[in-house]
């Protein structure tokens, strides 16, 4: 009896002790488990929040490419243009999608074919670490291109537009990764400075026959008047 005493006292103890680590494994598990679901939880609200910050990015984006007026598109090494650009991009070269062309293909039939050499050149250009970044715009050979838009009939159908690009070199870690080109309508520049030279040309010539008279002998220009 006393040697069945001890095992059931000793049982008992065991059976306590296991009672004691197995509460305190069930508890260690919720806690584990209440962690895990927070962690979950929070995740997915920054999840969420990064999704939402996201969407509401990629609106901006396309809001500003949706209404500027400039032509903005990047060119990658084989000077391919991305699918991301601004619609304006299309309406200025006459085309329904501009999203994977080459720079050359995108000029070819606008302008004459030494615009379009000189053109591709100089895009080639830009990618060389050589080339100044504070050299590009004044080297630019590209800052006011003519080109004919719409039919081009037997007798010199088609608009002709004034564009002005402008270059910037994309870096990613020091490489240069693309080139942002922007292009913008100067017809109205165009033909407002034509304008302008032509009225000072008519000055100057009204001046110059002023001064002419002024040197006349005034008893011929006084017969000349009478």
């Amino acid at each position: 009896e006393k040697s069945l005493a001890q095992i059931i006292s000793g049982l008992q103890s065991s059976s306590d002790s296991l009672a004691t680590a197995l509460r305190t494994v069930v508890l260690i598990g919720v806690g584990l488990a209440a962690a895990l679901a927070g962690l979950v939880g929070y995740l997915s609200l920054a999840r969420g929040k990064q999704a939402a910050a996201a969407a509401a990015a990629r609106q901006q984006t396309e809001d500003i490419l949706s209404t500027v007026r400039e032509g903005l598109f990047l060119l990658d090494g084989d000077l391919k243009i991305g699918s991301i650009h601004s619609q304006a991009t299309a309406q200025l070269f006459q085309r329904e999608s501009v999203a994977g062309l080459t720079f050359e293909d995108l000029l070819r039939d606008l302008v004459t074919p030494k615009t379009l050499a000189i053109a591709t050149k100089f895009v080639k250009v830009l990618w060389s670490e050589r080339t100044k970044e504070n050299l590009i715009r004044s080297i630019n050979p590209l800052n006011e291109v003519e080109i004919v838009v719409g039919e081009k009939g037997e007798k010199g159908g088609g608009e002709t537009r004034y564009l002005e690009f402008n270059f910037h070199r994309v870096r990613r870690d020091g490489a240069i990764t693309h080139v942002l080109v922007a292009v913008a309508d100067v017809t109205a520049r165009v033909a407002l400075a034509a304008q302008l030279k032509g009225a000072q040309d008519s000055a100057q010539s009204q001046m110059d026959a002023f001064l002419s008279i002024l040197h006349v002998d005034p008893v011929q220009l006084s017969s000349f008047l009478d």
